[in-house]
């Protein structure tokens, strides 16, 4: 096992530090590379090419300069993105480096169970954005480079782990892509060895793959300092941070939700943050008719877009077979979708696949959920899909008393919107 590194000051420490070079992975690991014997203790064999004949200098010449060493690949990707004429990495100053990093830690938090398909698409999809950027990483010291490697590795094996082979499809179709981008960066960085890259190995600090990714965690806030010791009142992420839990509690106010996204905008979060495509995406119809919103409306329509396009596919590679034992749930029922906004197209499909006699979607608002649950004890409604993802506890609360009393199946729908995922949550009941 190799000495973890430690992050008390603004330099790693000789002694606790891998070498950036020679034998950077485990045999078992998919980046492992070969190395001649005489190199185990971590120094690269010399490869360097025969010296050729040197030329006939005089005595009072001095030596020719060296060449330069090359560029690692992803360093010059990421100079490429940030232009030539930006900031070299070079001129970035630790403190921006710090401040990146925290920056990062924020966004991820302290490693948690994801003990619901919920919970693991969260974490993927974070995974999922944070190593689509990962050549950004080349601004931070090796050890640094090796630690976010460790705890992001780490995360993505506890997901495996916590579902143990029944995966989300969301998070089973993107946890390859992942993975592969970790590993060519570690083949091209060399960072040093990184157990969760691997399938093979098992965790490295504890007994569980959360242990691993809380370990990284607590190294790299060593290096930053606890997160909650900065204030963050005024800054793009405590107001992303605002957002987000306005919208988590069940936020359906037009106006106080266009209020909290202009604070955020006006803190300097950008119209096109990811993190902010992603938590409005499923409720742009709140953002109808605002003004200063054209950047964030167009990211929010091609979200949109994509997300409707992947439950397309799902739904055309998964298709509700002939003799499914459950459409006695579903055949001539009248169902209302609860959460988001309304997809047509994806509607019309989940009508279609299960026989429904009438389908509508309601968005997620409290007053429209007492409503719903009028019509329930009414017995104007035969089924209820709860789009968990897009709803909060206060809409279950008003559904399910409504849906008990009239003796109907409340259907979760715990990721996603299509058939795929709608026949997964009335077998999670019916079975």
């Amino acid at each position: 096992m190799s000495v973890s590194p430690r992050f008390p000051g603004t330099e790693p420490r000789d002694a606790d530090l891998e070498p950036a070079t020679g034998v950077v992975d485990h045999p078992t690991s998919p980046n492992h590379l070969e190395v001649d014997p005489s190199t185990a203790l971590g120094d690269v064999a010399d490869v360097s090419p025969a010296p050729s004949p040197v030329a006939e200098t005089r005595d009072d010449e001095p030596p020719p300069p060296p060449p330069p060493k090359p560029a690692p690949a992803a360093a010059l990707q990421a100079l490429a993105q940030r232009g030539f004429g930006g900031l070299a990495p070079t001129e970035r100053t630790e403190l921006e480096d710090i401040k990146a990093l925290k920056r990062l830690l924020q966004r991820f938090g302290r490693p948690q169970p994801t003990d619901t398909e919920r919970k693991a698409e969260a974490v993927i999809r974070l995974l999922d954005q944070e190593v689509g950027d990962i050549d950004s990483w080349t601004d931070q010291p090796q050890f640094v480079q090796k630690a976010l490697l460790g705890m992001m590795s780490a995360l993505a094996r506890h997901v495996q782990d916590e579902f143990d082979g029944s995966l989300p499809y969301v998070v089973s179709d993107a946890l390859p892509g992942i993975f592969s981008r970790m590993t060519r960066y570690s083949r091209a960085e060399r960072p040093g060895f990184v157990v969760g890259l691997s399938r093979q190995n098992d965790p490295e600090y504890g007994d569980s793959w959360l242990i691993d990714a809380r370990h990284w965690f607590s190294l790299l806030e060593e290096r930053t300092g606890p997160l909650e010791a900065e204030a963050d009142d005024g800054t793009p992420e405590s107001a992303l941070a605002q957002l987000e839990d306005a919208i988590a509690e069940g936020v359906d106010d037009r106006k106080q939700l266009l209020g909290l996204v202009k604070v955020a905008l006006e803190a300097g979060l950008s119209q096109s943050d990811r993190r902010l495509v992603a938590m409005l995406t499923p409720h742009q119809s709140l953002l109808k008719g605002a003004l200063g919103l054209k950047t964030l409306k167009g990211a929010l329509k091609d979200a949109l877009r994509d997300e409707d396009d992947f439950e397309e596919a799902q739904d055309k590679g998964r298709p509700v077979p002939s003799e499914w034992p459950h459409f006695g749930m579903t055949l001539d029922k009248r169902a209302v979708i609860i959460g988001g906004d309304p997809r047509p197209a994806a509607m019309e499909r989940i009508k279609d696949a299960f026989g429904f006699a009438e389908v509508q979607w309601e968005v997620a608002d409290v007053r429209r959920a007492n409503t719903i649950a009028d019509r329930v004890r009414g017995g104007s409604i035969d089924v209820v899909l709860l789009l968990i993802r897009f709803i909060n506890h206060r809409h279950q609360n008003v559904i399910k008393p409504a849906c008990h009393e009239a003796g109907i199946p409340m259907i979760i729908v715990e990721s996603g919107y299509g058939v795929d995922a709608v026949r997964r949550g009335i077998e999670r009941i019916a079975d």
